[in-house]
């Protein structure tokens, strides 16, 4: 009995299932609407998630400071998006003063979004065809985030398709970065 070719939505669910194996939590993207951790499709951060990181790891700020660090990270500065792509990565991987007062005394923790020295105290999530609106409306295949943090995007072709390149999603890509930034 001959097997049908791999098409490109059992591509995703494969690579789906292959993150899950690695211990990634998977949600497709209707899930994230009803559950309540997204409810804009202008918004691609997962604030909850993102805020109950930094409570975790990082109890001695008080909670509405802790929302004020979540806006913070997820909104980097920059005029252009180059800018906060490198505001953001810097963020990242070397993380940042954060200043807040409690009872008139200056505090100045320096936190971390992920936490790099032990990787199971982050929360890995996976979601499929994730709607974003920004100029246009799009919906990219794969979204991994890591602590509500939206880090990398999957954009997935049918591999048996001889005429698909990286080069088309690649292209793709830069639409998307184009459309919704």
């Amino acid at each position: 009995m001959a097997t049908r070719p791999l098409g490109e939505t059992e591509f995703e669910e494969t690579t789906i299932e292959r993150l899950k194996r690695l211990g990634y939590d998977y949600l497709h993207a209707q899930e994230l609407f009803q559950r309540g951790e997204r409810d804009s499709l202008h918004e691609v951060v997962l604030y909850g998630r993102l805020e109950a990181f930094l409570k975790k790891a990082y109890p001695t700020i008080p909670e509405h400071e802790i929302k004020r660090l979540a806006q913070v990270l997820a909104t980097p500065d920059g005029v252009k998006l180059i800018n906060r792509n490198m505001h953001f990565h810097q963020m990242l991987t070397k993380g940042l003063e954060f200043t807040y007062e409690v009872n008139d005394e200056t505090y100045t923790p320096h936190v971390f979004p992920i936490d790099w020295e032990h990787p199971e105290n982050n929360d890995f999530l996976v979601v499929n065809q994730l709607p974003i609106e920004g100029r246009m409306s799009r919906r990219p295949d794969i979204v991994i985030y890591i602590n509500g943090l939206p880090l990398i995007v999957f954009e997935l072709k049918n591999p048996n398709n001889e005429q698909a390149t990286v080069y088309d999603a690649y292209t793709q890509i830069q639409n998307y970065t184009y459309d919704i930034s």
